[in-house]
């Protein structure tokens, strides 16, 4: 028997360093989503236990849902022209599949994202159209997260079917610090731990200010007004206005691919 955990929590997924020019396009990013089998990957290797998660501020009260209203959106209302209209006016929803192992719908959206960022197919190669470049980049994990590599691998898998080449390099405990206090990754695995309610760390996590600060939690490397904005404010609307917004796995930024345990 499965209970529901309904108490407020963090989240882990893939963050990808914006920092890299690999990844400043937003199109790039939500294509990688596109491509991450999530319902599969909780079928066959987690026991179907897991659910997706659309905040970084997950239970009762303080993730987002449906469509901004009240004093969240007049609070997302006043960045409107600075992120996209669909955070405002559209509920947020992830990629999905049948958890069968067969999205080619998925992956045309990819292709078609790619394509309009700037990249196609060459000998069985993504490729940058404007440099000629191959579509390369390492997912950084610790050693003592190596039971992520498995939920890591089928997507690793994915991208290589349509020509992306993304490796996973497993590092021990020292070198992984050292290297995400350095922002020295393109994207890796991590978790955020939340603790309600949510206060002056998503100064760290989201403020423009961290993002070239060594050792800020800012590992995306986000620099844009509204998640400065939301993160220096305080109240519920905030927070749920903080979780929609790019530079968030519910923003159509897709910069981090969250999961976690019912």
């Amino acid at each position: 028997m499965a209970v529901p955990a309904e108490d407020p929590r963090g989240m882990q997924g893939f963050f990808f360093n914006l920092r890299r020019p690999l990844f400043q396009d937003v199109r790039v990013r939500e294509a990688l989503t596109w491509l991450y089998d999530f319902e599969w990957v909780d079928k066959t290797l987690l026991f179907d236990l897991y659910d997706r998660l659309h905040s970084y501020f997950n239970g009762a009260g303080y993730e987002q849902s449906g469509i901004a209203e009240g004093a969240e959106r007049e609070m997302l209302e006043a960045f409107r022209g600075q992120i996209p209209d669909a955070v405002i006016d559209e509920a947020f929803a992830l990629p999905t599949t049948d958890g069968s192992g067969q999205m080619r719908a998925n992956v045309r959206t990819a292709l078609r994202l790619l394509q309009e960022a700037g990249w196609e197919q060459r000998d069985g190669v993504m490729t940058n159209v404007a440099t000629g470049e191959p579509f390369t980049f390492e997912i950084l994990m610790p050693d003592y997260s190596s039971g992520i590599e498995r939920l890591t691998q089928p997507w690793v898998d994915r991208m290589r079917q349509v020509g992306i080449e993304a490796t996973i390099r497993i590092i021990d405990a020292a070198q992984f610090q050292k290297r995400s206090d350095d922002f020295d990754f393109d994207a890796t695995s991590y978790a955020y731990t939340f603790y309600p309610p949510p206060g002056q760390e998503l100064r760290s996590y989201f403020g423009s200010a961290a993002a070239d600060v060594a050792g800020s939690g800012n590992l995306m490397g986000i620099r844009n007004t509204p998640s400065t904005g939301f993160s220096s404010r305080d109240g519920t609307a905030c927070r749920n206005g903080a979780g929609r917004t790019p530079g968030s796995p519910t923003g159509t930024a897709s910069d981090s691919l969250p999961c976690s345990r019912r």
